[in-house]
């Protein structure tokens, strides 16, 4: 088993640096008063006093820069709120999401309406010493390639230089069309979701799609003999989905061992290999030592059930994209303090939750709205007899509500066999 699972994370070809140099677009260099930028040749560009517009009219692309009104005393996400507001003014409909953020900048995504089209944004706030600025990509939401959308925001950005010095970029991101071929697509899907099982946590969006579409960068001047190999991926998504809590939990082990070798192997500079790399160095920090130990990865997937089964029951149309953070730390603070007190048995039942929320959360997104709903009774039967006020301080109610009835309920709870391969029958990977 362990020799296929390698065969098939061998499989997954990045694409090279000199694919991404290889664009027929070059670069324009625009000189803004005090500083200067490069953006891509065709776009039209529109300077106010505090804005500076950059636009494809062909595609209703835009890049812009907003001179934010400076306060030493507000962070870049301070800062980026008192924009949203202003914005708000005129875009009623405006929303945002996938905040992240540091001491100098954040970055998040926005959606609105603009004469009966809806757009999509790449957002970032940066802050230095002396000034604040909002960069933004923006297009039509239907066929928002967000990879690409990241990749020229990051190159426009990382072009901006103090009088005329800026210089182009490598190359223009290239556009993947995905439409012409579904197996790839799914293919590439089930992979995403293998990654994100054996890592027990789902990737931010901006990295499911970029992973996605260098894959399908990658596959596409492949024979398809060649690519008949990449089959293999939906028979693993189906192999993990016939297993039960425990079974589940033994194969994301194996998987995880699988994919360290391969990052071994992998080039460090490659993006995705980065990213996996991160990710899986974050979640298998130890919080808690002991045996077993008390891991990032399972605090997480089981504060995030928990955090989502909560929210279900106070609003039961509540989506994964309202799961409040503050509350998933709540509960990972919880289950620090309190992993001592926990048998062996019930840390084991803990331990093994990423895999199942990784799943759980992949038809909460792709099921159908019967599948959905499934999932949604299954988590309230998880937190029904939760009482509201254990978020108290209580040291015994706050063990209530991390014990509760969750921790045996997980298991009892969980699809039987037939549930879970069936519940994949009609989503988005196609079985």
């Amino acid at each position: 088993m362990k020799r296929y699972i390698l065969f098939l994370l061998s499989l997954m070809i990045i694409l090279p640096a000199s694919l991404l140099q290889a664009q027929a677009p070059g670069w324009k260099k625009y000189l803004a008063g005090s500083f200067s930028f490069h953006y891509p040749e065709g776009w039209q560009v529109k300077q106010q006093e505090s804005v500076v517009e950059i636009i494809n009219s062909a595609t209703k692309e835009q890049l812009l820069i907003v001179a934010i009104p400076f306060d030493e005393n507000k962070s870049p996400f301070e800062l980026a709120q008192d924009m949203i507001g202003i914005f708000k003014q005129t875009m009623p409909d405006l929303t945002v999401s996938e905040f992240r953020e540091n001491d100098n900048a954040v970055y998040f995504q926005s959606f609105y309406s603009d004469k009966g089209s809806k757009f999509r944004s790449e957002v970032l706030v940066i802050k230095d010493a002396k000034n604040a600025s909002w960069f933004s990509y923006s297009a039509p939401q239907d066929g928002y390639d967000q990879t690409f959308a990241i990749d020229l925001l990051q190159k426009f950005v990382g072009s901006i230089a103090s009088g005329n010095s800026s210089k182009p970029p490598a190359g223009l991101p290239q556009r993947v069309e995905t439409a012409a071929s579904p197996n790839l697509e799914k293919n590439a899907r089930s992979f995403l979701f293998v990654l994100e099982f054996t890592l027990g946590a789902p990737f931010a969006n901006f990295q499911e799609e970029m992973i996605v579409k260098e894959l399908l960068l990658s596959w596409k001047n492949q024979t398809p003999q060649e690519l008949q190999k990449f089959d293999s991926y939906p028979k693993l998504v189906a192999a993990i989905l016939s297993g039960g809590q425990q079974e589940l939990e033994d194969l994301r082990k194996e998987l995880e061992q699988a994919t360290r070798e391969w990052l071994q192997e992998s080039d460090p500079q490659d993006r995705v290999v980065g990213i996996v790399k991160q990710q899986l160095d974050l979640k298998s920090k130890v919080l808690v030592e002991g045996e077993p130990p008390l891991t990032e990865m399972a605090a997480a997937g089981y504060s995030e059930l928990l955090t989502y089964a909560e929210l279900l029951k106070n609003n039961p149309a509540a989506s994964l994209s309202s799961l409040p953070q503050d509350r998933v730390e709540y509960f990972k603070h919880l289950l620090k303090n309190n992993w001592n007190y926990f048998s062996t048995e019930e840390k084991s039942q803990i331990v093994t939750t990423p895999g199942l929320w990784i799943t759980f959360r992949t038809l909460l997104r792709f099921g159908s709205a019967d599948q959905k709903e499934q999932i949604r009774l299954q988590l309230l039967k998880l937190i029904a007899n939760v009482s509201s006020d254990s978020a108290s301080g209580n040291s015994s109610k706050q063990r209530t509500m991390i014990e509760h009835n969750v921790l045996m309920n997980i298991q009892q709870q969980t699809f039987n066999h037939y549930q879970w391969s069936r519940g994949f029958k009609s989503t988005i990977l196609g079985y």
